[in-house]
């Protein structure tokens, strides 16, 4: 498990993480925005899953999108927490995904899977791209 994770928790983690990638070179805008207390802790394997997704999601994203801005909302209620992200990179036709997924986004699906939650995708070619995830919550 991340250091930054186990001691500062899920959303404290992913907005450090966003401010180290943002110092890269061509590195697009991003912004990171939660509804979720940054004392507010999971189950660990939760906060790590959820995590990892996070980090596969924008690794895809800087890797292929070419994208000049990028947002990422995490959105909990009592029962489940959101991923949503956007950018306004290069997009692809999500036929082609269908049809050949890449490891990081077949992982990325298995991820989501094991945890029992549901992903979208949007994307048209010079558009961008959206994810929306959901999944229940596991408590601590």
């Amino acid at each position: 498990m991340p250091p930054d994770l186990k001691a500062l928790g899920l959303t404290t983690s992913i907005e450090n993480l966003i401010y180290g990638l943002e110092k890269l070179p061509n590195s697009p805008k991003m912004s990171f925005s939660t509804n979720i207390n940054k004392k507010t802790r999971f189950n660990c394997d939760f906060e790590l899953a959820l995590f990892r997704i996070t980090q596969e999601i924008i690794n895809n994203t800087l890797k292929h999108a070419q994208a000049k801005n990028f947002q990422i909302d995490l959105i909990g209620t009592k029962k489940e927490i959101t991923l949503n992200t956007i950018d306004n990179g290069i997009g692809f036709k999500t036929e082609k995904y269908e049809q050949r997924k890449g490891i990081g986004l077949t992982n990325l699906v298995n991820k989501i899977k094991f945890l029992n939650g549901t992903f979208s995708i949007q994307s048209y070619p010079k558009e961008g791209t959206s994810i929306a995830i959901t999944i229940p919550i596991k408590k601590k």
